[in-house]
């Protein structure tokens, strides 16, 4: 550890196919985010949080989870704390109310999320480092970007021309003389003249402008840093730019990797050293930097996307508390203004906002698994857009070897930046993803991250087993070698198939498969329909190391599973009684599960209108979906028929579901799936769900559509 270093809590590891230690994770990040907000304040005004801890401990089981389902409501748990709030100028503390703060998604044994009635599923998600870049475009633009986390401050990129030896300092779309920023960061012509040469300082001093000074301020720093009278004064401007690249905290391993660099901080030296090496990029004496490599890449589980949120205060939600309580109590806040779960909008906004959650399709067992495996370059944090996927992102790295399965990925725009984690990876509390290798030196297994691997000379266990002096493997850059000194081997990859993810692993003899073949069937396997009487495998493959083999790994995921030894001594309809050691232990089970798709019978009749004005009234299961199809159905008022656009539209079986036919007054009737919403009023005369076996005769009214003339 280097001096000014602070030692690093111990990293957590977890499975990415536990959804136990998921749970827990997600409610261990979460609580401690919420122990550690800070105060958000202005000049009356301070709001906190104490004594925050959870307000209960639900454990859901199949029944709980039966029922959400059919009422359409969310399984949670409750974080609890007490808000206070003080004056600012005096500290006093004016008010202290405890309450609910927020809803906490529960995650549940298949790893997903139930909201609103629906199952959901959180992507991982794997993000580029904050750190420095330098490399050449494909049009031979010579750029350094400069990746920063968006709280901190603002993206922006050097970019440099050789013809002309000038340097440009983009930020927010504009185009600044680098000198000015070098300037301001601190730079002396001599540091600038020794790291540029004379001609290359000469051309930039007399590139910049008067006005780049002004320019550079109000691009660069953010307006919670302006002070009155900053633009009167070059200095006062140079010491706000500092001020907020001081905020922006690296990666130290990227820069100590891209600039030779060993430090967080971004200051002089890092733009020096940047501008340093675009010009040597610029001669041939520096390569690229490769921001596809696995050691520049950080990995975020739904525990981590659901604390940013918090942390970050995402929506600004607590600002606008404390805001509400400033400026509409005329000088009289008061705490009970802030409702209960006041702050669920900001953990429920990774369900609803980041893009990386998705209803669950529940086409069979193996889709769910795969789900929890699944990691995305897309989202908040990460790509923004399939427009701007570089190629280089679609392409399989070396260093994604034992971290990412390199066949896995879906046919469809994002081929190469959706894909799946290897089976032997586990989720780091670090950021990172682990792996198990073995020491070459000592024989132990130990996990190790893309960065502790970087300059490793790695290999094969079956290279390695061969005990020839000469073998092949990966070398310290991460190349693939053949003729490798066996004694510079660091570390053992144990076997070849825990580089694939599981579902790949359920393809028999993987090895002997062209790979177009296994991610075809590693799709077919995730999207083939459950057979009724189905057979089990007659080949199946055989987990490394293990008696079990990958399809009972993963039909353990799938099924009511004992984790002790027993006998069944009783099955009803809704349990399964196990007699252990530990006494009789019973085991929820469900016949009918509702899904996320909530159907209608195919011959039900629905009145589309075509984006030409066409209207027509066709059987569901006829129904051909087109661009612009609308749907005639009632207001969310219910007062009147209106027409609406078609959003989704799925045609599947509804094996194992029950039927109603649900018939009004008017002998009209439709035929739904027994988890299928109809609507009723509520007392208070609002729309609200009624399922099939909710309805009563002669007492629930559902309201009729008229057909459009």
């Amino acid at each position: 550890m280097t001096p000014g270093q602070t030692k690093q809590p111990a990293v957590r590891l977890r499975s990415f196919d536990d959804p136990e230690a998921l749970r827990n994770s997600i409610f261990d990040s979460v609580l401690d985010t919420a122990r550690n907000l800070e105060p958000v304040q202005n000049n009356r005004y301070t709001l906190s949080l104490t004594d925050v801890d959870w307000h209960d401990s639900p454990e859901y089981n199949a029944r709980d989870i039966h029922n959400a389902r059919m009422r359409q409501q969310s399984l949670n748990r409750r974080l609890g704390g007490t808000w206070n709030l003080y004056d600012t100028q005096s500290g006093k503390l004016l008010q202290k109310q405890r309450k609910v703060l927020a809803q906490v998604p529960y995650a549940l044994d298949d790893g997903s999320l139930l909201s609103g009635g629906n199952s959901y599923h959180v992507r991982n998600q794997q993000r580029l480092k904050y750190g420095v870049y330098t490399h050449q475009k494909e049009n031979g633009e010579l750029v350094t970007n400069v990746n920063t986390a968006a709280h901190q401050g603002p993206m922006h990129a050097y970019n440099y021309d050789p013809t002309t030896g000038r340097f440009n300092l983009e930020v927010g779309k504009n185009n600044i003389p680098i000198y000015t920023f070098m300037s301001a960061m601190g730079a002396t012509d001599e540091e600038l003249e020794d790291a540029w040469g004379p001609a290359v300082l000469e051309a930039n001093k007399s590139h910049a402008k008067d006005m780049s000074m002004k320019k550079l301020y109000d691009r660069f720093v953010r307006k919670q840093l302006h002070q009155a009278g900053d633009k009167d004064s070059d200095d006062l401007m140079r010491q706000r730019i500092r001020e907020q690249a001081n905020q922006i905290k690296f990666a130290r391993e990227v820069n100590k990797t891209t600039l030779d660099y060993d430090s967080e901080d971004y200051d002089k030296n890092v733009a020096l050293a940047a501008t340093r090496k675009l010009i040597a990029l610029s001669k041939g004496e520096a390569q690229s930097d490769s921001r596809d490599n696995m050691a520049f890449q950080s990995f975020h589980g739904p525990e981590d996307l659901f604390a940013e949120r918090l942390k970050y205060d995402d929506g600004r939600v607590r600002r606008q508390m404390l805001n509400k309580l400033t400026f509409l109590s005329r000088n009289n806040p008061d705490l009970a203004q802030i409702p209960s779960g006041a702050l669920t909008k900001q953990i429920q906004s990774v369900i609803t906002q980041s893009g990386l959650a998705s209803p669950s399709e529940e086409t069979n067992p193996y889709e769910q698994y795969s789900k929890l495996f699944s990691v995305t370059r897309m989202g908040d944090g990460g790509i923004s857009s399939d427009m701007s996927i570089p190629e280089s992102a679609r392409q399989v790295n070396n260093t994604q070897y034992g971290f990412i399965d390199p066949l896995q990925t879906p046919e469809s725009l994002r081929v190469g930046v959706d894909c799946y984690i290897s089976s032997s990876a586990r989720k780091g509390s670090d950021g990172n993803i682990y792996i198990p290798v073995i020491n070459a030196r000592t024989g132990k297994k130990e996990y190790k991250n893309p960065v502790e691997l970087a300059n490793a000379v790695t290999t094969l266990q079956s290279e390695w087993g061969s005990g020839e002096k000469k073998i092949s493997g990966f070398d310290n850059d991460r190349s693939p070698r053949m003729g490798l000194d066996r004694r510079s081997v660091d570390y053992i990859f144990p076997d070849n198939q825990s580089s694939f993810n599981n579902i790949s692993n359920l393809i028999p003899m993987l090895g002997t498969v062209k790979g177009q073949r296994v991610a075809m069937a590693a799709r077919m396997l995730t999207q083939s329909l459950p057979l009724e009487g189905g057979e089990a495998p007659l080949v199946q493959s055989k987990v490394p190391g293990s008696d079990e083999s990958y399809e009972e790994r993963v039909g353990r995921f799938a099924t009511v599973t004992c984790k002790t030894g027993g006998v069944v001594k009783k099955v009803t309809d809704d349990e399964i009684w196990v007699d252990t050691p530990e006494g009789v232990k019973k085991y929820p089970m469900l016949r009918h599960s509702p899904s996320n798709r909530k159907c209608v019978t195919g011959d039900t009749r629905v009145c589309i209108r075509r984006a030409t004005g066409a209207v027509l009234s066709v059987s569901a299961q006829d129904y051909e979906y087109e661009i612009g199809d609308e749907i005639w159905t009632i207001t969310p008022t219910g007062d009147e028929a209106t027409w609406e656009s078609v959003v989704r539209f799925i045609k599947t079986a509804a094996t194992g579901k029950k039927m109603y036919r649900v018939t009004s007054t008017s002998g009209r009737s439709v035929i739904v799936t027994e988890d299928h919403s109809l609507v009723t009023r509520s007392i208070s005369g609002d729309l609200v769900p009624v399922f099939p076996h909710e309805c009563e005769i002669g007492v629930t009214e559902v309201p009729v559509v008229t057909v459009p003339v």
